[in-house]
């Protein structure tokens, strides 16, 4: 669901939709499927000019 927020142009509901992948990844300890999500978060920080943030999730 992020990245369909994401191409919408609702990075609020991305990174919310985001960070509860985020937490189900950390429960069953998908770290491949975690790296794709901390990216994802990433991109959407970059694309609103947030770039400290977005460095952060990279």
């Amino acid at each position: 669901m992020g990245a369909i927020y994401t191409r919408q142009g609702e990075e609020e509901k991305a990174l919310e939709s985001f960070e509860q992948a985020l937490k189900l990844a950390n429960s069953i300890d998908e770290p491949d499927l975690k790296a794709t999500i901390l990216r994802s978060i990433g991109e959407v920080y970059f694309s609103r000019g947030e770039t400290q943030l977005g460095f952060d999730y990279f």
